[in-house]
């Protein structure tokens, strides 16, 4: 991502003969204030000189995610793809770390991330919301990819009762890990909290549909499925769905 950055900036001469250079960052602004639409209508003018730019293609994937349309939202994520974030790092490199008792040992920064989860969730757990926030800032900041702990972040301020930010922190989430049930689940959990049914089963119809091919192995996923098909009924009975 910083790399996209920096090329984006590296070229300020060229806005002139490229009117789109400038549209990306008005999209961010345009999306940031929930102008959705507009925010669709300038990622899909930067993507028209860019094709397959992964900021853009996530972004507009939020976009069509906040207007409703998940088949195309699905799409850009898809095209995106899916950036290793610290699970994965640590899927990758489990055999690798050199893992002792000294406490000077300059761990990697995914693994820092990972411990700083696993503390955010106990203080969760505990009822310490503020300070499970914190540590999962701090586990943000350490590696900003990490969906799993976005998703950790958006349940915390759901407890909260902050809705709209975790509605955005769970699309944040799918749109880094758009063929995880978990993420899907989630969201869909946070729509049906803010009364948007339609929006909350087409998300649990996408869980039910991955959770069939989960990105690593569970138990009692079989419970999981039969939960999350009577709440699929459920928003199935409070829509125009039949």
């Amino acid at each position: 991502m910083v790399a996209a950055l920096v090329i984006s900036f590296c070229f300020p001469v060229c806005s002139a003969a490229n009117p789109d250079e400038s549209s990306l960052d008005e999209a961010k602004a345009e999306y940031k204030n929930e102008e959705y639409k507009k925010a669709l209508k300038d990622c899909s003018s930067f993507l028209d000189h860019h094709q397959g730019d992964h900021e853009a293609l996530r972004l507009r994937g939020r976009c069509y995610l906040a207007l409703g349309d998940f088949e195309k939202a699905a799409g850009d994520f898809e095209l995106a793809g899916n950036p290793p974030g610290p699970l994965e790092e640590a899927m990758d490199n489990q055999y690798k770390l050199n893992s002792n008792d000294d406490d000077s040992l300059d761990y990697p920064d995914w693994f820092q991330s990972l411990v700083l989860l696993y503390v955010a969730r106990l203080n969760a757990e505990q009822g310490q919301y503020e300070r499970a926030i914190k540590f999962c800032d701090d586990s943000l900041a350490k590696s900003p990819v990490f969906p799993e702990c976005m998703a950790l972040r958006a349940n915390i301020m759901l407890r909260q009762g902050l809705l709209y930010e975790s509605e955005e922190l769970y699309r944040q989430a799918v749109s880094l890990r758009p063929r995880d049930w978990h993420m899907w689940f989630g969201y869909s959990y946070v729509l049906q909290k803010q009364v948007k049914y339609a929006q909350a089963f087409d998300a649990i119809e996408r869980a039910l549909l991955l959770i069939k091919t989960p990105p690593y192995q569970e138990p009692d996923l079989d419970k999981r499925i039969e939960l999350m098909s009577r709440t699929r009924d459920f928003l199935r009975s409070k829509t125009k769905y039949h």
